[in-house]
C-alpha cells in the first residue's frame, strides 16, 4: 500500500501564518512601515519572533476601491496565493536575523489586477523589505510594545 505524500511545508498558509490579533493590526497603522508598488501597498512592522511562524500576514482589498465583493475576494485570493509561492526568502531572512514580521497587503486599483501581475509586484515589495528596508532590531522590552 502506498502513503499519500504530505505537500511540501514550505509552500502552505496555515492559519497561524495570518494576522488575526487586533493588537496587531493597529500597530500595523501605528507603527507601521510602508512600500508603495503599484498597485499594491506593503505595511510591516516587527513582532515577538516565532521560531516556527516568524512572518505573519494579512490582505485587504478595500470596498472604496473595489465595490464588488467577488472581485474583493478574488484580488485577496491572489494576494495570498502569490505571497504563499514566494514568501521563502523573507522566512529564511527572518530566521537568520531572528526577527518576527507582520506583514499587511493592501490592494490599491479598482479593477482585477492579473495574476502573474499580482505575483511579480508581491516578489518586488518582498525583495525591497529585505534589501532597501531591512528589518533587524528587535521589539524592546517595554511593555506597551509587546503586541502577542
Amino acid at each position: 500500500m502506498v502513503t499519500p505524500t504530505k505537500p511540501r511545508k514550505d509552500f502552505t498558509l496555515p492559519a497561524s501564518a495570518r494576522i488575526k490579533s487586533k493588537k496587531v493590526m493597529d500597530r500595523l497603522f501605528e507603527k507601521g512601515t510602508g512600500l508603495w508598488q503599484s498597485p499594491f501597498r506593503m505595511v510591516f512592522t516587527t513582532i515577538p519572533y516565532n521560531e516556527e511562524q516568524p512572518v505573519r500576514v494579512g490582505v485587504s482589498a478595500p470596498k472604496r476601491k473595489m465595490k464588488k465583493a467577488v472581485d474583493r475576494n478574488r484580488m485577496k485570493r491572489l494576494m495570498r496565493e502569490a505571497f504563499r509561492l514566494n514568501k521563502q526568502p523573507i522566512l529564511d531572512y527572518c530566521r537568520q536575523h531572528q526577527v518576527g514580521l507582520a506583514i499587511l497587503f493592501i490592494s490599491q486599483c479598482n479593477t482585477l489586477v492579473s495574476f502573474r501581475k499580482t505575483e511579480d509586484k508581491i516578489i518586488i515589495l518582498l525583495r525591497r523589505l529585505t534589501t532597501e528596508n531591512a528589518p533587524t532590531a528587535k521589539l524592546t522590552d517595554d511593555r506597551n510594545d509587546q503586541v502577542l
